[in-house]
C-alpha cells in the first residue's frame, strides 16, 4: 500500500483503464515470432494487430504503454486490440506512452541494458536494466505526440496534499485512479514496489445465495460464494476469503444453493464487499470479500 512507503517526490499519473503494450519497432520482423508481427505486443509476448496506418503513426524508439480509448473504455478497447486482424476501428485507439526502455542523447539512441534477455518476451537481446525513470521522462518530452499517439503527463508529488487532490480530480472526471513511480526505478516487466496504484474503494453490502466449490489446494472447501446485489438478478462469483472462511462440508454437488448449518455463510445472508467500479451490465469489478 502506498501509505507504507515515502511516496513525495515520486512522480504522478492518471491510471488509464486501457490494455497494457509494448511498442518496439525493431521487431517488426523477427523469424521466431508464429504471427506476423507489428511490433506492437503484450507483456507476455501476443501480437497486437494494429493496422500499418496506425503503426506508422508512432514514433521509432520503444515505448511502454497502454492502448486506451476513453474513460470508462476498457471494453471498447479490448474488443478492438484483441482482433486477429486490423480493423478501422483501431482509429478511435491511443497509444499512451509512460516510459521507454531506451535513453536518447543527441538523437543517438541506446538501449538502456545490455547482455541479458528479458526471457518473457525474448523480444531483443539487449533490454535489460535500464536508466533510471527520470530519463525516460526527459525523453518522452521531446516525442512529437499525434492522434494515435500521445505521452501521459507525470506530475510530481512535491507535498503530502497534493495526491489526494489529484486522486479526487481524476476520479470525478471519471478516472480510475493515479499510478505513482519512484523517480530513481528502473524499467522491468515485472509487478515492483516502486510503481503503486492508488485507487478509491467502493462498499457494497450483497445477499449470499450459494458457493462454488474449490479446486487445487482449495479442494473440498469453498472456491468462492455465489452472491448477488440485493434486489436485483445480478448474480457473481465472489473470493477474497481465508482458508477458515473457506471450509464447507465436503460432499454434494460442485454448486449448490442448500443451507449448511457447519457453512460460516449462510444462504441468505448479508455480507460487505469491496470493489473498484461497476461494469456496464452493474457488475462490480475487482470484488472482494470485506470482513472490516
Amino acid at each position: 500500500p502506498y501509505e507504507d512507503q515515502h511516496i513525495y517526490g515520486w512522480y504522478a499519473s492518471e491510471k488509464l483503464d486501457g490494455v497494457r503494450a509494448l511498442w518496439l519497432p525493431h521487431t517488426k520482423d523477427v523469424p521466431w515470432c508464429d504471427e506476423i508481427a507489428t511490433g506492437l505486443w503484450s507483456r507476455d509476448g501476443k501480437v497486437y494487430h494494429a493496422p500499418d496506418w496506425w503503426i506508422n503513426q508512432l514514433p521509432n524508439v520503444p515505448l511502454d504503454g497502454e492502448l486506451w480509448t476513453d474513460r470508462g473504455g476498457f471494453q471498447d478497447t479490448v474488443s478492438v486490440v484483441k482482433k486477429h486482424v486490423g480493423t478501422d476501428a483501431w482509429k478511435y485507439v491511443k497509444f499512451m506512452a509512460f516510459d521507454m526502455p531506451v535513453k536518447m542523447e543527441a538523437g543517438i539512441i541506446n538501449f538502456r541494458t545490455k547482455d541479458v534477455k528479458i526471457p518473457e518476451l525474448k523480444l531483443h537481446p539487449t533490454i535489460t536494466k535500464p536508466m533510471i525513470f527520470r530519463v525516460a521522462d526527459v525523453v518522452l518530452n521531446r516525442l512529437e505526440e499525434n492522434r494515435n499517439f500521445e505521452i501521459v503527463k507525470q506530475k510530481r508529488l512535491e507535498h503530502p496534499s497534493f495526491l489526494e487532490g489529484m486522486l479526487q480530480d481524476v476520479v470525478a472526471k471519471g478516472g480510475e485512479g493515479l499510478m505513482l513511480r519512484d523517480p530513481d526505478s528502473v524499467w522491468t516487466q515485472a509487478r515492483v514496489h516502486t510503481l503503486l496504484k492508488v485507487k478509491p474503494v467502493n462498499t457494497m453490502e450483497v445477499e449470499v445465495t450459494g458457493y462454488y466449490y474449490g479446486a487445487g489446494k482449495y479442494d473440498g472447501m469453498m472456491g468462492a460464494l455465489e452472491v448477488a446485489i440485493p434486489n436485483t438478478n445480478r448474480l457473481f462469483k465472489l473470493s477474497g476469503f481465508t482458508d477458515e472462511e473457506r471450509k464447507v462440508p465436503s460432499n454434494g454437488m460442485p454448486f449448490s444453493r442448500s443451507l449448511y448449518d457447519d457453512c460460516m455463510f449462510k444462504v441468505g445472508d448479508r455480507i460487505q464487499i469491496s470493489y473498484r467500479e461497476l461494469t456496464r451490465d452493474g457488475i462490480p469489478k475487482e470484488a472482494r470479500y470485506n470482513r472490516s
